[in-house]
């Protein structure tokens, strides 16, 4: 701005607790108001949509989880007083599918970028399946089974 001054309005807004905890957290970490955090938090927001192209080229996971952090953020689970009825119970289930969807979305991102960054020819959908099936389950050995569908991991060692 090309003012010596700034104007401002004053404006009310409702936050979740939790979110206030954060901007309060945040304030007192940096050395200024609530209002001045929230001003810089939300700046900073700004700044990262209108990165997110270049992020999404050279931090593609780190994109995926802000982005799966944003959708869980906006997803407030509804509410149900006493007994519920049909409509709250289908609510809750709306909302279930959208975590699920969220969640997923950022599982298929780890699943494709650790594919991409396993190494040797192998076969990539094998390699997949497996990255995806060894976050459902503690009992494979990963090295073992990276190394049946191609992975050459050489001398460096798979953790297991």
């Amino acid at each position: 701005m090309s003012q010596a001054t700034t104007q401002s309005t004053s404006v009310s807004v409702r936050f979740p607790t939790e979110l206030l905890t954060v901007i309060e957290e945040y304030a007192a970490a940096h050395g200024m108001p609530r209002s001045k955090a929230i001003q810089a938090l939300t700046l900073r927001g700004f700044a990262w949509q209108a990165r997110q192209p270049e992020l999404a080229a050279s931090l593609p996971l780190e994109l995926a989880h802000v982005n799966l952090l944003h959708a869980l953020t906006a997803l407030a689970p509804p509410s149900i007083d006493g007994n519920a009825d049909v409509s709250e119970v289908q609510a809750r289930i709306d909302h279930m599918r959208a975590v699920y969807d969220a969640v997923n979305r950022y599982a298929a991102g780890i699943i494709e970028d650790t594919t991409d960054h396993l190494p040797g020819p192998f076969n990539r959908s094998a390699a997949e399946n497996i990255v995806g099936d060894l976050g459902n389950s503690d009992w494979l050995d990963i090295g073992e089974e990276l190394t049946g569908a191609g992975c050459e991991f050489g001398n460096r060692a798979a953790a297991g």
